[in-house]
């Protein structure tokens, strides 16, 4: 990157600047689509529990040990 003959330091606060606000925004995009997909995960994780649990409790109407 090359800076403009005597505006160094205000090109680099500029670009600094820009570089901030552009992960201000993808920080904020990420946290949106956490709020939209943690509830997802979250179900899913207790479906993974249930079955685990239904296989679990059948295996040992059958006498199989893990």
């Amino acid at each position: 990157m090359t800076s403009p003959p005597g505006g160094g330091s205000e090109y680099i606060a500029d670009y600094e600047h820009q570089a901030y606000q552009r992960g201000q925004k993808e920080g904020d995009e990420l946290i949106k689509q956490m709020r939209e997909r943690v509830p997802q995960v979250v179900e899913a994780i207790k479906k993974g529990i249930q079955t685990y649990e239904d296989v679990d409790e059948g295996n040992a109407i059958f006498g199989v040990q893990a």
